[in-house]
């Protein structure tokens, strides 16, 4: 029997040394804060459409880290990505679960683009 996501995903960020923080309780747990220091925010997501939306608002993309323990039909494993932002971002993922959130759709539209060269090896 393999390895849960989020064992995999602690033991990435164990190994990448990265300070575990609080969990948060939104959508089994689609968000992880890493570490908060200096008016600075890191949060793991392994959603990627969470992700696109929260660059729309703003996060960048810091790191990202291979968190599959095998590849999918296409070849590709899971991935966590590590964003940073400049404010916590609880309000936001509960306004985005709930179909409350609003984006410029280009801009969403974008950041899906971007990520998706980022997940079939094109560098940040």
């Amino acid at each position: 029997m393999g390895a849960s996501a989020t064992q995999l995903l602690n033991k990435k960020l164990k190994e990448e040394k990265v300070e575990k923080g609080k969990e948060i309780n939104i959508e089994s747990g689609i968000a992880q804060l890493i570490q908060k220091e200096a008016g600075k925010f890191q949060y793991a997501f392994r959603d990627f459409y969470v992700v696109a939306f929260l660059k729309s608002k703003g996060a960048r993309i810091i790191k990202v880290i291979d968190t599959g323990s095998k590849p999918d039909r296409r070849g590709l494993k899971e991935k966590t990505f590590i964003l940073e932002t400049d404010y916590e971002v609880d309000s936001l993922l509960k306004d985005f679960v709930n179909r409350q959130a609003t984006v410029i759709a280009l801009n969403f539209v974008d950041d899906i683009k971007h990520m998706k060269k980022i997940i079939h090896g094109d560098s940040l």
